[in-house]
Protein backbone atom coordinates (compact mmCIF):
# COMPACT_ATOMS: atom_id res chain seq x y z
CA UNK A 1 0.00 0.00 0.00
CA UNK A 2 1.55 3.29 -0.93
CA UNK A 3 0.38 5.52 2.05
CA UNK A 4 2.20 2.93 4.32
CA UNK A 5 1.45 3.49 7.97
CA UNK A 6 4.78 2.33 9.42
CA UNK A 7 6.72 4.45 7.25
CA UNK A 8 4.23 7.71 7.50
CA UNK A 9 4.87 7.62 11.29
CA UNK A 10 8.57 7.16 11.44
CA UNK A 11 9.21 9.83 8.86
CA UNK A 12 6.84 12.01 10.77
CA UNK A 13 8.22 11.30 14.00
CA UNK A 14 11.39 12.28 12.98
CA UNK A 15 10.11 15.58 11.04
CA UNK A 16 8.21 15.91 14.54
CA UNK A 17 11.50 16.29 16.43
CA UNK A 18 13.24 17.78 14.49
CA UNK A 19 10.69 20.83 14.33
CA UNK A 20 11.10 20.51 18.13
CA UNK A 21 14.71 20.38 18.35
CA UNK A 22 14.88 23.58 16.25
CA UNK A 23 12.55 25.58 17.65
CA UNK A 24 14.20 24.79 21.02
CA UNK A 25 17.77 25.87 19.72
CA UNK A 26 16.27 28.87 18.35
CA UNK A 27 15.06 29.60 21.41
CA UNK A 28 18.50 29.09 23.05
CA UNK A 29 20.72 31.00 20.49
CA UNK A 30 18.05 34.28 21.06
CA UNK A 31 18.82 33.76 24.79
CA UNK A 32 22.34 33.08 25.24
CA UNK A 33 25.05 34.86 23.37
CA UNK A 34 27.80 32.61 23.64
CA UNK A 35 31.57 33.85 23.23
CA UNK A 36 32.22 30.78 20.63
CA UNK A 37 29.83 31.47 18.33
CA UNK A 38 29.21 35.45 18.45
CA UNK A 39 31.03 35.95 15.00
CA UNK A 40 28.83 33.14 13.53
CA UNK A 41 25.42 33.46 15.26
CA UNK A 42 23.73 34.60 12.02
CA UNK A 43 24.72 31.46 10.45
CA UNK A 44 23.44 29.82 13.15
CA UNK A 45 20.08 31.01 13.32
CA UNK A 46 20.08 30.69 9.46
CA UNK A 47 20.54 26.44 9.60
CA UNK A 48 18.39 26.26 12.46
CA UNK A 49 15.23 27.96 10.68
CA UNK A 50 16.63 26.32 7.30
CA UNK A 51 16.51 23.20 8.76
CA UNK A 52 12.82 23.64 10.76
CA UNK A 53 11.31 24.96 7.46
CA UNK A 54 12.67 21.90 5.88
CA UNK A 55 11.55 19.46 8.74
CA UNK A 56 8.14 21.26 7.71
CA UNK A 57 8.21 20.82 4.53
CA UNK A 58 9.10 17.08 4.76
CA UNK A 59 6.41 16.65 7.85
CA UNK A 60 3.73 17.12 5.98
CA UNK A 61 4.50 15.28 2.13
CA UNK A 62 6.81 12.47 3.80
CA UNK A 63 8.06 11.89 0.19
CA UNK A 64 8.89 8.28 -0.68
CA UNK A 65 11.44 7.36 -3.40
CA UNK A 66 10.82 5.17 -6.17
CA UNK A 67 13.24 4.20 -9.64
CA UNK A 68 12.29 2.05 -12.47
CA UNK A 69 13.00 1.96 -16.00
CA UNK A 70 15.43 5.51 -15.98
CA UNK A 71 12.54 6.96 -13.88
CA UNK A 72 12.79 8.07 -10.33
CA UNK A 73 9.91 9.80 -8.43
CA UNK A 74 9.50 11.18 -4.93
CA UNK A 75 5.63 10.83 -4.11
CA UNK A 76 3.91 12.36 -1.45
CA UNK A 77 2.33 9.77 0.81
CA UNK A 78 1.84 12.55 4.34
CA UNK A 79 -1.21 14.34 5.51
CA UNK A 80 -1.13 16.01 2.00
CA UNK A 81 -1.18 12.56 0.42
CA UNK A 82 -3.97 13.19 -2.13
CA UNK A 83 -3.61 16.86 -2.73
CA UNK A 84 -2.36 17.94 -6.21
CA UNK A 85 -0.74 21.28 -4.79
CA UNK A 86 1.47 18.92 -2.90
CA UNK A 87 3.58 19.05 -5.25
CA UNK A 88 5.22 22.57 -4.93
CA UNK A 89 5.69 21.53 -1.52
CA UNK A 90 7.75 18.37 -2.68
CA UNK A 91 9.81 21.19 -5.19
CA UNK A 92 10.12 23.33 -2.19
CA UNK A 93 11.59 21.01 -0.03
CA UNK A 94 14.17 19.52 -2.57
CA UNK A 95 14.79 23.02 -3.23
CA UNK A 96 15.90 23.68 0.55
CA UNK A 97 17.84 20.17 0.44
CA UNK A 98 20.22 21.34 -2.62
CA UNK A 99 20.23 24.96 -0.37
CA UNK A 100 21.94 22.93 2.81
CA UNK A 101 25.18 22.38 0.44
CA UNK A 102 24.89 26.19 -0.67
CA UNK A 103 24.77 26.97 3.24
CA UNK A 104 27.34 24.59 4.04
CA UNK A 105 30.08 25.93 1.78
CA UNK A 106 29.06 29.30 3.05
CA UNK A 107 30.79 28.74 6.35
CA UNK A 108 33.83 27.79 5.27
CA UNK A 109 34.11 31.05 2.85
CA UNK A 110 33.13 33.11 6.02
CA UNK A 111 35.99 30.95 8.06
CA UNK A 112 38.45 31.17 5.34
CA UNK A 113 38.04 35.27 5.18
CA UNK A 114 38.33 34.91 9.22
CA UNK A 115 41.32 32.89 9.35
CA UNK A 116 43.28 33.96 6.16
CA UNK A 117 42.15 37.18 4.75
CA UNK A 118 41.63 38.82 8.16
CA UNK A 119 42.07 42.60 6.12
CA UNK A 120 38.99 41.93 4.31
CA UNK A 121 36.57 41.09 7.27
CA UNK A 122 34.81 43.78 6.86
CA UNK A 123 32.87 42.89 4.05
CA UNK A 124 30.66 41.48 6.00
CA UNK A 125 29.52 44.12 8.15
CA UNK A 126 29.38 45.97 5.27
CA UNK A 127 25.67 46.91 3.90
CA UNK A 128 26.86 46.98 0.27
CA UNK A 129 28.85 43.76 0.36
CA UNK A 130 25.91 41.99 2.94
CA UNK A 131 23.34 42.98 -0.36
CA UNK A 132 25.45 40.85 -2.70
CA UNK A 133 26.06 37.90 -0.72
CA UNK A 134 22.31 37.61 -0.14
CA UNK A 135 21.34 38.60 -3.86
CA UNK A 136 23.89 36.20 -5.09
CA UNK A 137 22.29 33.19 -2.30
CA UNK A 138 18.69 33.95 -2.74
CA UNK A 139 19.13 34.01 -6.95
CA UNK A 140 21.14 30.66 -6.69
CA UNK A 141 18.59 29.20 -4.89
CA UNK A 142 15.54 30.72 -7.24
CA UNK A 143 17.31 29.24 -9.71
CA UNK A 144 17.45 25.95 -8.51
CA UNK A 145 13.89 25.97 -7.73
CA UNK A 146 12.99 27.40 -11.15
CA UNK A 147 15.28 24.30 -12.85
CA UNK A 148 13.16 22.00 -10.25
CA UNK A 149 10.00 23.15 -11.18
CA UNK A 150 10.84 22.92 -14.93
CA UNK A 151 12.51 19.81 -15.06
CA UNK A 152 10.54 18.08 -12.07
CA UNK A 153 7.53 19.03 -12.02
CA UNK A 154 5.52 16.35 -13.88
CA UNK A 155 4.08 16.89 -17.67
CA UNK A 156 0.95 14.90 -18.66
CA UNK A 157 3.02 12.63 -20.88
CA UNK A 158 5.15 11.86 -17.82
CA UNK A 159 2.24 11.28 -15.47
CA UNK A 160 0.75 8.56 -17.75
CA UNK A 161 4.71 6.87 -17.82
CA UNK A 162 4.85 6.92 -14.15
CA UNK A 163 1.25 5.58 -13.49
CA UNK A 164 2.08 2.60 -16.07
CA UNK A 165 5.51 1.52 -14.25
CA UNK A 166 4.15 2.03 -10.57
CA UNK A 167 1.18 -0.38 -11.24
CA UNK A 168 3.94 -2.68 -13.30
CA UNK A 169 6.82 -2.67 -10.97
CA UNK A 170 5.11 -1.34 -7.24
CA UNK A 171 1.57 -2.67 -8.30
CA UNK A 172 0.47 0.90 -6.76
CA UNK A 173 -2.10 3.53 -8.52
CA UNK A 174 -0.71 6.98 -8.45
CA UNK A 175 -3.62 8.45 -10.43
CA UNK A 176 -4.84 10.59 -7.68
CA UNK A 177 -1.18 11.09 -5.51
CA UNK A 178 1.29 14.11 -6.03
CA UNK A 179 4.86 13.66 -6.77
CA UNK A 180 7.71 15.10 -8.61
CA UNK A 181 10.59 13.21 -10.89
CA UNK A 182 12.23 12.63 -13.73
CA UNK A 183 13.26 9.88 -16.77
CA UNK A 184 16.68 10.00 -17.80
CA UNK A 185 15.28 9.83 -21.74
CA UNK A 186 14.41 13.37 -21.00
CA UNK A 187 16.32 15.78 -22.41
CA UNK A 188 15.38 19.09 -19.85
CA UNK A 189 15.21 16.87 -16.69
CA UNK A 190 18.66 14.94 -17.65
CA UNK A 191 20.04 18.51 -18.13
CA UNK A 192 18.75 19.62 -14.86
CA UNK A 193 20.12 16.95 -12.84
CA UNK A 194 23.96 17.60 -14.62
CA UNK A 195 23.39 21.39 -13.86
CA UNK A 196 23.27 20.63 -10.07
CA UNK A 197 26.06 17.99 -10.38
CA UNK A 198 28.21 20.37 -11.84
CA UNK A 199 27.16 23.15 -9.65
CA UNK A 200 27.62 20.91 -6.84
CA UNK A 201 31.20 20.08 -7.74
CA UNK A 202 32.01 23.87 -7.98
CA UNK A 203 30.71 24.83 -4.84
CA UNK A 204 32.60 21.44 -3.51
CA UNK A 205 35.47 22.73 -4.66
CA UNK A 206 35.27 26.02 -3.81
CA UNK A 207 34.69 24.34 0.03
CA UNK A 208 37.93 22.35 -0.36
CA UNK A 209 40.31 24.98 -1.08
CA UNK A 210 38.82 26.80 1.72
CA UNK A 211 38.82 24.78 4.18
CA UNK A 212 42.58 23.46 3.06
CA UNK A 213 43.42 27.38 3.39
CA UNK A 214 41.85 27.53 6.74
CA UNK A 215 43.43 24.16 8.30
CA UNK A 216 46.69 25.34 7.72
CA UNK A 217 46.47 29.11 9.21
CA UNK A 218 45.18 27.61 12.09
CA UNK A 219 47.95 25.51 12.94
CA UNK A 220 50.87 27.82 11.89
CA UNK A 221 49.49 31.09 11.26
CA UNK A 222 47.95 32.06 14.68
CA UNK A 223 50.12 33.19 17.53
CA UNK A 224 47.11 33.46 20.34
CA UNK A 225 46.41 30.24 21.95
CA UNK A 226 42.91 31.23 22.73
CA UNK A 227 42.15 32.55 19.05
CA UNK A 228 43.61 29.42 17.89
CA UNK A 229 41.11 27.20 20.17
CA UNK A 230 38.23 29.56 19.09
CA UNK A 231 39.02 28.86 15.41
CA UNK A 232 40.03 25.27 15.97
CA UNK A 233 36.94 24.37 17.90
CA UNK A 234 34.46 26.23 14.83
CA UNK A 235 36.42 24.83 12.24
CA UNK A 236 36.16 21.39 13.49
CA UNK A 237 32.17 22.01 14.02
CA UNK A 238 32.06 22.87 10.56
CA UNK A 239 33.64 19.97 9.02
CA UNK A 240 31.48 17.70 11.11
CA UNK A 241 28.70 19.20 9.93
CA UNK A 242 29.66 19.15 6.31
CA UNK A 243 30.44 15.42 6.67
CA UNK A 244 26.62 15.04 7.78
CA UNK A 245 25.57 16.87 5.01
CA UNK A 246 27.22 14.60 2.68
CA UNK A 247 26.72 11.57 4.21
CA UNK A 248 22.42 12.44 4.91
CA UNK A 249 21.69 14.67 2.08
CA UNK A 250 24.62 14.42 -0.78
CA UNK A 251 24.90 10.48 -0.43
CA UNK A 252 21.60 9.08 -0.59
CA UNK A 253 20.37 11.36 -3.71
CA UNK A 254 23.62 10.32 -5.57
CA UNK A 255 22.48 7.00 -4.99
CA UNK A 256 18.53 7.46 -6.44
CA UNK A 257 20.99 9.24 -9.38
CA UNK A 258 22.83 6.04 -10.04
CA UNK A 259 19.73 4.06 -10.04
CA UNK A 260 17.77 7.38 -12.14
CA UNK A 261 21.00 6.47 -14.93
CA UNK A 262 21.43 2.79 -14.62
CA UNK A 263 17.16 2.07 -14.43
CA UNK A 264 17.78 -0.19 -11.75
CA UNK A 265 13.98 -0.54 -10.14
CA UNK A 266 14.46 0.16 -6.44
CA UNK A 267 13.44 -1.76 -3.65
CA UNK A 268 11.48 -1.30 -0.73
CA UNK A 269 14.45 -1.12 1.72
CA UNK A 270 15.91 1.57 -0.16
CA UNK A 271 12.93 3.56 -0.52
CA UNK A 272 12.54 3.40 3.12
CA UNK A 273 16.08 4.02 3.92
CA UNK A 274 16.31 7.12 1.47
CA UNK A 275 13.28 8.73 3.17
CA UNK A 276 14.81 8.41 6.89
CA UNK A 277 18.13 9.42 5.98
CA UNK A 278 16.74 12.42 3.98
CA UNK A 279 14.65 13.23 7.09
CA UNK A 280 16.98 12.93 9.79
CA UNK A 281 19.31 15.61 8.48
CA UNK A 282 16.77 18.18 9.96
CA UNK A 283 17.42 16.22 13.60
CA UNK A 284 20.72 15.87 13.86
CA UNK A 285 22.27 19.43 12.71
CA UNK A 286 20.44 20.94 15.91
CA UNK A 287 22.10 17.69 17.66
CA UNK A 288 25.40 18.99 16.51
CA UNK A 289 25.62 22.30 17.44
CA UNK A 290 24.72 21.54 20.89
CA UNK A 291 26.66 18.90 21.20
CA UNK A 292 29.38 21.68 19.86
CA UNK A 293 28.88 24.56 22.17
CA UNK A 294 29.09 24.08 25.43
CA UNK A 295 26.91 27.78 26.46
CA UNK A 296 24.07 26.64 24.75
CA UNK A 297 24.11 22.79 25.99
CA UNK A 298 24.70 24.37 29.40
CA UNK A 299 21.33 26.47 29.14
CA UNK A 300 19.66 24.00 27.56
CA UNK A 301 20.41 21.59 30.28
CA UNK A 302 19.53 24.15 33.25
CA UNK A 303 16.45 24.63 31.32
CA UNK A 304 15.23 21.20 31.38
CA UNK A 305 16.36 20.91 34.81
CA UNK A 306 19.33 18.00 33.94
CA UNK A 307 21.84 20.50 35.35
CA UNK A 308 21.64 23.16 38.67
CA UNK A 309 21.94 26.85 37.89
Amino acid sequence: MLTDSTYSITIGGICGVAVCSNIILLFALVKVQAKAARSCRGFFLLTTLHCWLSAICCGITIPRVFTFDFVFVFVAVGPLYGEKFSSWFLILWRSILMSSFLLVINKFIYRYILVCRPHIAHVYTSRKWQTIMVVTNIVLLLKWMALTSYGFYPTQEFERIVRSGMLQHFDLDVASTPFIGCSSHNTAATAVVVECLLTIFVLASIGVYCAACTYISIKGNIASLPMKRLHRQMFILLIVESVYTILSLQAPISAVRLLLFTGITSTTTFSYAIGIVLSSFNCFCPAIAILFMRDYRNFLMKMFGLKKP
